[in-house]
């Protein structure tokens, strides 16, 4: 869990700044709609469930769960923030300049 005393990435003392910001990242797996095919039918299911369930018996159930979805948060300084951002690939943005559908 982030500290939210200090500044995530270089360690500035974050009480006494004029402003913080938290930074969250959400990953998760993301999955395109299902098309069945006759090849598909065919498929043994049961022995791939089965697989399936076999290797999630012996895997980490931490990284078995990070593998699906995972968020992280952080606190930043304003200088920090700034090369966060910079840093960030461009991505789809959402505009917070409109109100929230309610």
């Amino acid at each position: 869990m982030a500290d939210t005393a200090t500044c995530d990435l270089c360690g500035a003392d974050l009480l006494g700044a004029p402003v913080r910001y938290r930074a969250e990242v959400r990953i998760w797996a993301a999955y395109d709609v299902m098309e069945l095919s006759p090849a598909d039918l065919r498929r043994d299911l049961a022995g791939e469930i089965a697989d399936c369930l076999k290797r999630l018996r012996s895997a980490d159930p931490a990284e078995s769960t990070a593998a699906i979805a995972e968020i992280r948060r952080f606190d930043l300084c304003d200088a920090c923030r700034r090369k966060w951002r910079a840093e960030l690939p461009e991505g789809e943005k959402e505009d917070l300049t409109k109100p929230c559908a309610g």
